[in-house]
């Protein structure tokens, strides 16, 4: 039997519908699959967003008015789990039960960490960040943010992860504090011995000197050797006299409270010159400046403290040391001409140049108790030592 034109063509139409309805289905497969597989890969980012450790902040879109996180997120912010974490949220979702400072200034919601990664489309690192609740209680967050891109480079939000360091903070803080009163007893127990050395040794060597001399006045009836013995003896009590006074203005310099700190350095100056052979440049500030006691000391320190590794260390026969004031920021720089840190350290035949100059260490924390920084820098040039302390006048 002939099959007619007709015929054929219905055959071919209704073979391709049931052809069209099987890759229909097919692709239907295909999503239903898709939906399956973004769904098993978002409840396995919630669980590792749950499970993480630090605080991690998710924005889903470009201006991160929307923002989620993991359990330990919703835990620390003490807030509702779900809601939206994002400061710059519409009013009546943002948070309000906590605020955000980074060195002690309160950041606007542009400021934020994620925010900033969002708005710049690059990596804000290192951001450290102190949460203050409504109660007064405060936590302290390390951490980094980076931008999320779409496949044409566009924003289309940012994540952040921090770090809990509160325990951390507390305990640097506990040091700072313990070292500040360390230093307290370490200068309180340099003013006693000062005075003990001038009130009691000094005044017992000077009356020696007296006697010595009365009896060497009387010494014409004396031996040559004895005449000779009792030079000598006169001679040593007063360098020992004179030891023992330098060593009591070191101990504690009494011009440091009574002028302020540019006298004392001047004087201190003068004297490490005599003794050492140094020719040491002063630059200091024409106004006289008084700061606070402690600032006053621990900057004396520092001045004393770079002198002595000049001498000792650098092999250098000049060096200055200069004073800066600016922006409520004062700045001490001692610079020398010598052979460097690490040249001293390998003439010693040390490992590491870090312990030449064993007081350093000691300055930078000085100095950091004070919201401080010590530089460092050395080469066979020479090193120079600057240290940047913020001050407050003490009012006198």
């Amino acid at each position: 039997m002939k099959t007619s034109p007709k015929m054929k063509s219905t055959r071919a139409t209704l073979i391709r519908a049931g052809c069209a309805l099987t890759d229909g289905k097919g692709v239907e497969d295909d999503l239903q699959r898709a939906k399956l597989e973004a769904q098993a890969r978002a409840e396995e980012l919630s669980a590792i967003l749950d499970a993480a450790p630090g605080m991690t902040l998710i924005a889903r879109d470009p201006n991160c008015r929307s923002m989620t996180g993991g359990r330990v997120a919703y835990d620390l912010l003490r807030l509702p789990y779900g809601s939206n974490l994002s400061k710059s949220a519409p009013r009546g979702e943002r948070p309000s039960n906590f605020r955000v400072y980074s060195n002690g200034r309160e950041l606007s919601e542009n400021e934020l960490p994620v925010q900033r990664a969002a708005a710049l489309g690059r990596e804000v690192r290192d951001s450290e960040l102190t949460i203050v609740f409504r109660n007064g209680d405060s936590r302290d967050f390390f951490g980094n943010a980076a931008p999320l891109l779409n496949s044409d480079g566009t924003v289309r939000g940012a994540v952040g992860v921090f770090v809990d360091i509160t325990e951390r903070k507390l305990a640097e803080r506990f040091t700072r504090e313990f070292y500040a009163h360390m230093i307290r007893v370490q200068d309180h127990e340099r003013r006693r011995i000062a005075r003990e050395l001038h009130d009691s040794v000094g005044q017992n060597l000077t009356g020696l000197v007296l006697s010595l001399g009365a009896l060497k006045r009387a010494s014409a009836r004396l031996d040559q050797k004895s005449r000779k013995a009792l030079k000598e003896g006169l001679a040593s009590a007063r360098e020992a006299a004179r030891d023992v006074r330098t060593l009591s203005r070191l101990l504690h310099p009494p011009l440091l409270r009574e002028f302020g700190l540019p006298d004392a350095i001047r004087t201190y100056v003068h004297g490490f010159s005599e003794r050492s052979g140094i020719k040491v440049d002063i630059q200091l500030p024409a106004r006289h400046r008084r700061f606070d006691k402690d600032v006053e000391t621990t900057l004396f320190r520092v001045v004393q403290e770079a002198l002595t590794n000049v001498y000792r260390h650098s092999g250098s026969k000049r060096a200055i040391v200069r004073m800066r004031f600016n922006n409520n920021r004062l700045a001490f720089e001692i610079r020398d001409f010598g052979r460097g840190m690490k040249a001293a350290a390998n003439r010693r035949k040390l490992k590491d140049a870090k312990v030449v100059g064993i007081g350093i260490p000691g300055i930078r924390e000085r100095l950091q108790h004070f919201g401080g920084e010590l530089e460092v820098h050395s080469s066979t040039r020479g090193t120079l030592l600057r240290a940047v302390l913020p001050i407050t006048h003490s009012g006198n």
